[in-house]
C-alpha cells in the first residue's frame, strides 16, 4: 500500500477512529478480508465513508519527500551514534534475537545481524 492508496485521514486501524473522527467499525465493507475498509482505494469500497477523500499526485509526492527525509534522518542518527527515538547517545549496539537495540536507552534501532565490530561503539 502507499499514499496514493490511502484516505487522508487514516491514522491506522490501531485507532477506534480516523483523523476526522469517523469510526473503522461502522464503515467496515461486508467481506472477511482483515483490511476491507474505505480507507483504502484499491478496495472498492469507498462510497461506505462520506468523509473517504485521497491524495492528489502533488501530494503524495510531497508525502513521499516527508517519509524519505525522516528515514535519511533515522539513519543518520543511527550512524552517528544517536538513538534516533530519544537522541541520547548510543554507547554500544546489541543483537537480541533478531533484532538490534542501542544500549543503555535499549530502544529498538533495526531488525538484522549485528556484526561484532558495531557492538561496541567508539567512545
Amino acid at each position: 500500500m502507499s499514499f496514493e492508496n490511502w484516505c487522508k485521514h487514516y491514522n491506522g486501524l490501531m485507532n477506534d477512529t480516523c483523523r476526522v473522527g469517523v469510526v473503522y467499525k461502522d464503515v467496515k465493507c461486508p467481506s472477511e478480508e482483515p483490511l476491507s475498509y474505505p480507507c483504502f482505494k484499491d478496495r472498492g469500497c469507498t462510497d461506505l465513508c462520506s468523509q473517504a477523500a485521497f491524495r492528489t499526485p502533488e501530494e503524495v509526492a510531497e508525502e513521499m519527500e516527508k517519509a524519505r527525509q525522516s528515514l535519511q534522518r533515522y539513519l543518520e542518527n543511527i550512524a552517528n551514534g544517536i538513538c534516533p527515538h530519544c537522541k541520547a547517545a548510543i554507547r554500544e549496539k546489541r543483537q537480541v534475537g533478531r533484532c538490534v537495540y542501542a544500549y543503555p536507552c535499549w530502544h529498538r534501532l533495526y531488525q538484522g545481524t549485528l556484526k561484532q565490530e558495531e557492538r561496541q561503539w567508539p567512545q
